[in-house]
Parts: C-alpha cells; sequence; structure tokens
C-alpha cells in the first residue's frame, strides 16, 4: 500500500489583528506521524507560529514568519525549523487591524514565492491568477497591478 501523500498547505496568511494576549498557535501539527507540507505561507503576530506535536514533522520552503513570539514550538524540544528559505521580512498587509491582509505593493513578499513548484489552475483569496508575473508571491494574496485611468473633467 502506497503511503499517503503529506497534507499541503499553499499560500496561508495568518496574522493576529491587534489581540491582547496574542493569540496561541496560527499553525499546530498534531498526530502521530503526521507531517505538513508548508509553502509560501504567512505566519505573523501570534505566540507560537507553528506547533509540533511529539510525533509530528513540518516541511516546506518559502515561508514568512514575521513578530510571533516564538515561529516554532516542538514537545520534543528546540528545533529550527527546516525550511532553506524562511522569509522574516514585515509582510506589509494592507490594514490588519481592519481585517484586510492583502499585500501592499511594496510588499518584499511580492514574487518571492517558491519557483519550483506548479501553480497551474491556483487562485488567490480574491479569484486572482497564480502567479501574476515571474513569480507568485507569498501569502493568499497574489498581488495583480491595478490599472486607472484619470479622464479630464468635463468642462462646466
Amino acid at each position: 500500500m502506497a503511503a499517503a501523500a503529506a497534507p499541503t498547505t499553499r499560500s496561508l496568511s495568518r496574522q493576529d489583528a491587534g489581540a491582547e494576549p496574542l493569540p496561541f498557535t496560527a499553525v499546530p501539527v498534531t498526530g502521530a506521524t503526521t507531517t505538513l507540507a508548508l509553502h509560501n505561507s504567512i505566519i505573523a503576530d501570534y505566540k507560537h507560529g507553528v506547533r509540533l506535536s511529539s510525533d509530528a514533522q513540518i516541511t516546506g520552503n518559502y515561508n514568512a514568519f514575521w513578530a510571533n513570539e516564538y515561529d516554532l514550538v516542538d514537545e520534543r524540544g528546540k528545533r529550527a525549523l527546516p525550511f532553506a528559505r524562511r522569509i522574516a521580512d514585515d509582510p506589509e498587509f494592507v490594514a490588519p487591524a481592519a481585517d484586510d491582509f492583502h499585500l501592499h505593493p511594496a510588499s518584499p513578499l511580492l514574487d518571492a514565492g517558491d519557483p519550483s513548484l506548479s501553480y497551474a489552475g491556483q487562485r488567490d483569496m480574491d479569484g486572482d491568477t497564480v502567479p501574476y508575473g515571474p513569480h507568485t508571491d507569498v501569502g493568499a494574496d497574489e498581488v495583480a497591478p491595478r490599472l486607472f485611468v484619470l479622464l479630464p473633467q468635463a468642462s462646466r
């Protein structure tokens, strides 16, 4: 019997918008022999970004961790997050206090996603095509430039 594929989370954005105290855990990984593959995700402003139970594992890459008290809590002892590309930049959400977790057009997470994954047929939280640009953005929002046309005001 073939082994089950690891659950995969791509393009997750989790941030608390100012609750006190900090919410406990953004991504709990529990259960015997559980492995979570986490890619292109943002975890910000939590007490524990990822919490692993004694038998759980985490894999992945191109994830942003920002302003968590602890990015990883491991019940077996201290371990480093196993990501070759771990981003520690402010995601620069548009207005997190108003629950607007879109990325600002100047965010360092634009085009910073994992180039080795296939995104065929994927859409972001707004239904925009992923990727828009040379690479996917990190997080649930793919920033697509908006074009505004200013029309001259009619004379009166």
